[in-house]
């Protein structure tokens, strides 16, 4: 339903019908009211709306991407790891991310670099 709607709201916003992606976008908060996704597109359509600026982060949920987060993206993730006790290899910061990539004790390197969690 998220995707759909974030969809439709890129689609009918690219076409300034800014009124029927806010509908599709209300629709999908009804079953998924905490998704900070729909919040986001929500906020840009009433900017939109009501004459207001939409916010350069915002302006990819309602129609073509600028490009505003491109530099905002972390790099840690892809330079370095982090290797718990238990020998589980995450990617960067494992608070913020504490997804496993491997296991230095068991899965060899080519697996842990090459794994499909990459």
């Amino acid at each position: 339903m998220e995707g759909m709607a974030l969809a439709l709201s890129k689609y009918f916003g690219s076409n300034q019908d800014f009124s029927a992606a806010r509908d599709a976008v209300r629709i999908a908060l009804k079953y998924a009211p905490k998704s900070i996704h729909l919040r986001a597109a929500d906020f840009a359509l009433e900017c939109k709306l009501t004459g207001k600026q939409v916010p350069d982060r915002l302006v990819k949920f309602i129609g073509y991407d600028n490009g505003a987060l491109l530099r905002r993206i972390c790099p840690e993730p892809f330079q370095r790891f982090d290797v718990v006790p238990s020998g589980e290899v995450l990617v960067c910061c494992g608070h913020w991310l504490p997804t496993s990539i491997g296991n230095l004790m068991t899965d060899g390197v080519d697996q842990i670099l090459n794994s499909e969690m990459r």
